[in-house]
């Protein structure tokens, strides 16, 4: 008897993809005036959104040649001018759409494209300095510079075990972390994951205010601390709670870390020891921001204005999250497969096999005609 086995998860994802990049709402909501996009002389308002997605590593005009070949099966192809012209007529919130239609499928009810730790979701808040195109003074303006090139915050909110980005901002590089990381705490709150969340923070972020946030809102966390963030706490020898200013109770607890000692805080009932490893698990924050920034390539900006940055920086989030989902999926099947041998490591599957496997695929699911050609580009096999 033949057994008929459930689509993958990361199927929907990639039906969603073409739904939202083929829908007139997308065209209506992005575009900047009425008039633009109303014919499909040279790229269509959908092609654009492909190819900013797509982009490779080439010069624009050599991408632009190829998909012009490849894809539309034309010979001459759209001057690169003509391209960043076309870009300009819309804003970035198709690639927003996509990168949070990667989040809601993630944490919809019954999602099998996350994982719990004790119960919760496990999050990491970091930032991370973004060096702009430096062509253009007018980005120095809106964002500031760093070391005398034009730079932006990036920062963003990581799902630790299920390996993903759930929300990000892009702002002025003298930005404060903290004013990023409340912007991240409430896109949690909007979504209902306060109570099923532990946030994990370095020890750039606490701060009153925030530690108030966290626990007004149901979140539990973990923060390290420096030393004179408060008094009482640095006396704390071992562990114990403390009252801040502001009349919020703080755990905290003291471990020795090779010739001295860190010290934690936190509204956990876990053990010291369970403590410091779950703050260890932070980290795959900054494997994610290796992904993006030399995977996915977020700094490999393909314009000069604000438009075309803001449009590549969430390209990229959904192209990284695209990779790390079909990661995910790839690593469930391997360690279902592996679950009866004697492993003495945990295989996983290669990022960078995936990230090429979905560039080349990219294009050819969102022209399918047919569903059927959907499941098959879709079907990656691990």
């Amino acid at each position: 008897m033949k057994v008929i086995l459930p689509p993958p998860p990361t199927e929907r994802i990639w039906e969603r993809t073409i739904e939202i990049i083929n829908s007139p709402e997308t065209k209506e909501r992005a575009r900047k005036e009425a008039k633009y996009f109303t014919r499909n002389r040279g790229m269509s308002f959908t092609e654009n959104v492909i190819f900013v997605v797509n982009k490779g590593n080439a010069s624009i005009q050599t991408e632009l040649n190829r998909f012009f070949t490849n894809h539309k099966k034309e010979e001459k192809s759209i001057s690169e001018q003509a391209f960043s012209e076309a870009r300009q007529k819309y804003d970035e919130s198709p690639f927003v759409k996509l990168f949070n239609m990667t989040v809601e499928e993630s944490y919809a009810e019954k999602s099998v494209l996350s994982r719990l730790y004790r119960g919760y979701y496990l999050f990491a808040i970091d930032g991370t300095d973004l060096v702009l195109p430096q062509g253009n003074p007018e980005l120095r303006e809106i964002y500031g510079e760093m070391k005398g090139v034009s730079a932006a915050q990036g920062s963003a909110c990581y799902d630790i075990l299920s390996e993903r980005i759930v929300c990000a901002e892009i702002a002025k590089i003298k930005t404060s972390e903290r004013e990023l990381a409340l912007k991240h705490l409430k896109k949690l709150v909007e979504m209902g994951l306060a109570s099923k969340s532990i946030i994990i923070f370095d020890r750039g972020y606490p701060c009153a205010e925030l530690i108030k946030y966290l626990t007004e809102n149901g979140f539990k966390y973990l923060m390290r601390v420096r030393r004179k963030f408060n008094l009482d706490i640095d006396k704390v020898e071992k562990d114990e709670e403390i009252e801040m200013k502001n009349g919020v109770v703080v755990r905290a607890v003291k471990l020795p870390l090779n010739d001295g000692f860190e010290t934690l805080i936190t509204n956990l009932d876990w053990t010291p020891e369970e403590l410091f490893e779950l703050y260890g698990k932070r980290w795959g924050i900054e494997t994610d921001y290796n992904t993006l920034k030399n995977k996915i390539q977020v700094e490999a900006w393909s314009g000069l204005t604000e438009t075309a940055v803001l449009q590549d920086f969430w390209a990229s989030l959904f192209l990284n999250n695209l990779v790390l989902i079909e990661k995910f999926h790839a690593d469930t099947l391997i360690q279902q497969s592996r679950s009866n041998k004697n492993n003495k490591h945990i295989y996983k599957a290669n990022v960078n096999e995936i990230a090429g496997s979905i560039k080349n695929r990219f294009i050819d699911i969102c022209f399918a005609d047919e569903p059927e050609q959907v499941k098959k580009f879709a079907d990656y096999s691990f």
